[in-house]
């Protein structure tokens, strides 16, 4: 997580420096992704998201509109939270709390874990 958090910080200021000339927000959010999934984004890396989602359901719309193949990976057709993935907003469980009305603090991590099962 904290390499994590280094990568976005140093995306977000090259994203800030860009964004100033145009008037956009920075960015607020970043998605940590399993290795399933971060072959599916162009970098291979974790998604920094830009603007400022206030809950998970806000966070994934934005992902959806740069990253439409890891947002069907993740929510179903009907916008729900697939029933193998989990979704954590720093060490909770958005199952457990709002779900995707769950809140995201400023500069919160947004960890997308494959359910694990077997025996």
């Amino acid at each position: 997580a904290r390499d994590c958090r280094r990568w976005c910080a140093s995306k977000r200021r090259s994203w800030l420096d860009r964004s100033q000339a145009d008037g956009r927000a920075g960015m607020s959010v970043s998605v940590v992704l399993p290795d399933q999934l971060r072959g599916l984004v162009p970098d291979g890396s974790n998604v920094c998201l830009p603007g400022d989602p206030g809950t998970v359901r806000e966070a994934l719309e934005t992902l959806r509109r740069h990253h439409l193949e890891v947002y069907h990976r993740i929510v179903t057709e009907q916008g729900e939270v697939r029933p193998h993935v989990n979704l954590f907003v720093g060490r909770e469980n958005i199952r457990w709390h709002e779900g995707l009305e769950t809140r995201l603090p400023e500069g919160a991590e947004l960890v997308v874990l494959p359910a694990v099962s077997g025996g």
